[in-house]
């Protein structure tokens, strides 16, 4: 509560004592450095409290010379407690103490952290699925190769048409997912070619649309929206400028 009460203090005293007495009581009276308001403890009208701009203190010589800091002048113009004239003057300026200052930076790393953690996790997914998909592809293709090797299908039959069918979609497949499309996926690394733009947006839609047709794995309506714009961007931007993409696939 002390330290509390410290970064209060230091907070209102960057504001300024004589605009917190102008705001919270009466405008106050220049004489030189010193400023002058009426004392809350004398009937006189003479203005008696004195403010010191330059160290952010009072004295009421209308009151035995009375004196403090910014938050003990608004408890003394204000007759209330210490802690009370705290509260009032960060509410009115809209200020936060410490400990809520520590609870927000706290909130936000875990926000943050939490977001890491799954973006961390979708990737992983990807990946995984991208391998999988990959290794049942090649399997695919080298038992549909070995049937055709063996003679076990008549050549030009409507089971060879599929089969030869097949055996093309699986390849155009395996390009796709391994890259190997070097005239569509000529720049897969943003940072290839002194930021010349990348291919790698155009890959990852691609793989996704083949991983969503198998069942391996789903992008989100928010994963897709974010890599259609950076794809967009790389299709037009010039070399140097850079954009983050919020799916780091």
């Amino acid at each position: 509560m002390r330290e509390d009460f410290k970064i209060g203090r230091e907070k209102l005293e960057e504001i300024g004592i004589r605009r917190i007495i102008e705001d919270c009581y009466m405008e106050p009276q220049r004489h030189g450095a010193i400023y002058f308001v009426k004392s809350p403890a004398s009937p006189d009208k003479t203005a008696s409290l004195a403010i010191f701009p330059e160290t952010n203190r009072f004295c009421d010589f209308a009151n035995g010379n009375k004196g403090g800091d910014v938050i003990s002048l608004y408890a003394y113009v204000k007759g209330c407690s210490q802690w009370e004239a705290l509260k009032a003057l960060t509410q009115y300026y809209g200020l936060s103490d410490g400990r809520q200052d520590r609870r927000d930076v706290r909130r936000r790393i875990e926000k943050e952290e939490a977001e890491e953690r799954k973006r961390a996790a979708r990737k992983k997914a990807f990946y995984t699925a991208l391998f999988v998909e990959i290794g049942q592809l090649k399997d695919k293709l080298r038992k549909y190769n070995l049937v055709l090797e063996r003679g076990e299908i008549k050549p030009f039959s409507d089971v060879w048409a599929y089969v030869q069918g097949e055996i093309q979609r699986g390849e155009y497949k395996l390009d796709i997912l391994t890259a190997a499309d070097t005239r569509t996926y000529r720049r897969m690394k943003p940072s290839q070619g002194h930021g010349l733009p990348s291919d790698r947006p155009e890959w990852l839609l691609d793989c996704l649309a083949i991983l969503e047709e198998s069942g391996t794995f789903e992008a989100t309506e928010a994963e897709i929206r974010e890599l259609t714009a950076q794809r967009a961007f790389e299709s037009s931007r010039t070399p140097g400028r850079d954009r983050r993409c919020a799916c780091e696939w």
